[in-house]
């Protein structure tokens, strides 16, 4: 019986097998082809989720479960046929979810034989017993196959079950029959086999084990039950198929067709003129030139083991049309040709070129994100200009729970469902934390189709830092315009400017008449460390601070730790945590400097552009609010003087 019935299943896996690596080079096709603009990527998709749409309906009409796993031993895919049976969904099934359904008897020999099978990437074939969506629990027979690319990259097992608890029970029935009076029970929801046996009487395992008593009479009858469903099968197995609209033929290394399948109501290809040419040479089936290429791309096949393809136009009547010959390696002395007309394709492309030339031009300028991905959060195509890139994924079929922290990914997955639910654009913002920086991007998730969407993330972190750099200056501007305090105006323009660089301690020195610095502002760093930040001298040399001051230009301290200017003054930065200082001068018009604004870090790291400008803008109004102290003080200070000579001209 198991011998037979591995038939079956290595049928299914040789179709599965050949039938994925087809899919697989289409899907390589599309994707090498450029990202259409938004507009347009619903309709030109239509080829392809056509071809997409008659692969998995063929899947999920097998009458045959399929599975699917990855590299990892997380199962990627599960037909409808499968679903249905279990009356779970895909997202209950994936990774390991798929075991909730074998039984608890069954479990740990399950998982032993998988994953001894995959380390060792050899096939594999279990019975054991899974829960159908009534809670019956039925045997199956799993069969199992590791899953290589034409260039021998190993990206998974494929298998397929099949159900075999009628066999099971017809077989002990026979065997009953044969040599006892055995009594049997139905099959119980653990899906057991119970019996009823006189004393002496062969016993019945409940894995369908009989004594030799039946042996016999139970071999013929699991085979003719097994001839049976292998026909029953290869019947719907062909008639899948033929729904191909390919012409399949399996010719010899000589040359010769050994087997050969065409779609006669597709019309979307040329038969050769022989319409069975079983037991023919190519070369008399085939134009000259064409079975030449034929015989070559065999032998190439042959050889390296490799998937051979090439075009070729072929005469119709007064028609030329391109086919499309894929070569793949079946046996030692065997290939598989897979014959497609791609005429079609080939006039779809040559007058979308130019059209696909502007739009991929279009897209290349765009500063965005373009994502296209299923109801699931699944990536089906992915476009960056963005920096953004570093933290999405790059590779299709990638979910969104695995390329996106679990917060983002949850809100990304919200906004899916509510766009395909509502039909309407969503559009939210989230912070990301790339390469030490916090950005800000901007999403779009855009409803395309009944089940996916086109997701386009913006950077408007230099939008928003505008924005809020805008409204500090214009309150800053009011507060000094008020006559506030300048000691109020700098502890408030240090602290927005904090919010606004996350991450950042900000200080403000001034610089007295002595050409030394006294701190002014600068709360949020240690008061320990602020305690030696008066009475600093200006010069080269004098850390980031003096030395800007002195130099009147901006000074950039990456790492204070290998910072020359630091020299003499590191030790107590690093004892404090301080890794990085940018220091600005407080210059006024006429190039007279007022202090110095600083930034420190605590870690080693550059300003980005954006940072620089910001430390400019900073350093600008506070020289405003000093300015203006300073002009007050010297009119209070005239004023004073009248009064004093007032009161001494009086006197007189």
């Amino acid at each position: 019986m198991k011998n037979q019935l591995n038939r079956l299943s290595e049928y299914v896996a040789r179709w599965l097998s050949s039938a994925f690596k087809q899919q697989y080079q289409n899907d390589q096709y599309q994707s090498s082809q450029p990202l259409s603009s938004p507009q347009k990527l619903g309709s030109d998709l239509d080829h392809q989720r056509q071809a997409e749409l008659q692969f998995r309906s063929a899947l999920d009409n097998a009458p045959t479960l399929i599975w699917m796993s990855d590299p990892e031993a997380q199962c990627t895919y599960f037909n409808q046929t499968w679903l249905t049976f279990t009356g779970r969904s895909l997202k209950q099934e994936l990774g390991t979810g798929w075991l909730a359904g074998v039984h608890p008897d069954d479990y740990q020999q399950c998982i032993d034989t998988y994953l001894s099978a995959f380390e060792a990437r050899q096939p594999f074939t279990i019975e054991h017993r899974l829960r159908r969506a009534s809670g019956e629990y039925r045997w199956v027979l799993n069969n199992g196959a590791p899953h290589c690319l034409e260039n021998h990259e190993f990206i998974g097992y494929i298998g397929s079950c099949v159900d075999i608890t009628d066999l099971k029970q017809a077989t002990l029935q026979t065997a009953s029959h044969a040599g006892s009076h055995m009594l049997y029970d139905s099959t119980h929801p653990d899906g057991s086999i119970h019996s009823s046996l006189s004393q002496g009487e062969p016993v019945l395992a409940a894995h369908g084990q009989v004594s030799q008593q039946g042996e016999t009479r139970q071999d013929i009858t699991m085979t003719k039950l097994t001839e049976t469903s292998l026909s029953e099968w290869e019947e719907q197995n062909q008639a899948i198929l033929s729904a191909i609209p390919d012409i399949l033929a399996v010719i010899s290394s000589e040359g010769i067709y050994l087997n050969y399948s065409y779609n006669q109501f597709s019309g979307q290809l040329i038969q050769p003129e022989t319409i069975d040419p079983t037991g023919l040479h190519v070369s008399e089936v085939l134009p000259p030139e064409v079975a030449s290429m034929c015989l070559a791309a065999v032998r190439q096949a042959l050889e390296t083991g490799e998937i051979q393809i090439y075009e070729q136009p072929v005469q119709c009547g007064d028609i030329i049309q391109s086919e499309e010959t894929r070569v793949v390696p079946y046996q030692a002395d065997k290939v598989l040709c897979i014959v497609r007309n791609i005429s079609d394709r080939q006039q779809i492309e040559n007058s979308l070129h130019p059209s696909k030339a502007r739009q991929h031009a279009l897209v290349q300028a765009l500063p965005d994100l373009i994502m296209r991905l299923s109801r699931d959060g699944i990536y089906l195509d992915f476009f960056s200009n963005s920096d953004f890139q570093g933290i999405e994924a790059q590779d299709t079929l990638f979910d969104t729970h695995a390329s996106l922290p679990p917060d983002l990914a949850q809100r990304r997955c919200n906004a899916i469902q509510t766009a395909l639910e509502t039909g309407e654009l969503q559009i939210y913002e989230h912070e990301i934390w790339l390469d030490g920086t916090l950005r800000i991007e901007e999403c779009r998730v855009i409803p395309c189709h009944d089940d996916q969407v086109l997701v386009i993330g913006r950077d408007i972190t230099d939008r928003k830092r505008s924005t809020a750099q805008l409204a500090i200056q214009n309150e800053l501007l009011a507060r000094i315009a008020r006559g506030e305090p300048l000691a109020n105006i700098l502890d408030t323009l240090v602290q927005k400017i904090e919010q606004n660089l996350p991450g950042a301690l900000c200080s403000i020195m001034l610089l007295d008449d002595m050409n030394c610095l006294q701190l002014h502002a600068g709360q949020s760093l240690p008061q320990t460390y602020t305690q030696r930040l008066y009475n600093l001298p200006i010069g080269e040399g004098r850390g980031s601070c003096g030395t800007a001051a002195f130099r009147q230009q901006t000074v950039i301290t990456a790492d204070i730790a290998t910072d020359p200017l630091w020299a003499a003054y590191r030790q107590k930065p690093l004892e404090h945590g301080l890794k990085a200082c940018w220091s600005t001068p407080i210059v006024t018009a006429d190039d007279r400097v007022l202090g110095v604004f600083g930034v420190y870090y605590q870690t080693v790291r550059s300003p980005l552009p954006d940072e620089l400008e910001i430390l400019g803008q900073i350093a600008n109004i506070a020289g405003i609010a000093i300015e203006r102290e300073q002009a007050e003080a010297r009119i209070r200070q005239s004023e004073e003087q009248l009064r004093l000579t007032e009161i001494l001209h009086q006197c007189q």
